[in-house]
C-alpha cells in the first residue's frame, strides 16, 4: 500500500478589515457601479463615505446621468436620487402648482 501523506493545511482567506478605506479607493470602488461618479460630483452632492460604500456594494442605485444639457438638478435625498427643475429645491417641488 502506498503511504498517504496528509495534505498541507489550506491557507486561510485574508480577512476583510473593518478599517475605513481611503477616500480615493472608496471612490474607485463606487465608480465600478456608477461610472459617472467623480470627486467633484461627490463634493457637490455631499455624499458621505457611508453612501459611497453603499454605492460600491450595490445597495444604492447609481445616480442617473443627466446629460450634457443642464435641464434638471439632481439631488440626493432620503437615500435616493431626485430630479427637480433647475433651481428648485426638493422640498419646494409642487409648491407652485395651481389648484382650482
Amino acid at each position: 500500500m502506498a503511504d498517504i501523506k496528509p495534505s498541507a493545511p489550506e491557507k486561510e482567506a485574508p480577512k476583510v478589515q473593518d478599517a475605513p478605506a481611503e477616500v480615493g479607493d472608496l471612490l474607485a470602488r463606487a465608480q465600478e457601479k456608477a461610472p459617472s461618479l467623480n470627486a467633484e460630483f461627490v463634493k457637490k452632492h455631499g455624499l458621505s463615505d457611508e453612501t459611497l460604500e453603499k454605492l460600491a456594494r450595490g445597495e444604492l442605485s447609481p445616480p442617473p446621468t443627466i446629460g450634457p444639457v443642464h435641464t434638471a438638478d439632481l439631488h440626493y435625498v432620503n437615500g435616493g436620487w431626485q430630479l427637480t427643475p433647475v433651481g428648485v429645491k426638493p422640498e419646494d417641488v409642487g409648491k407652485g402648482a395651481i389648484s382650482r
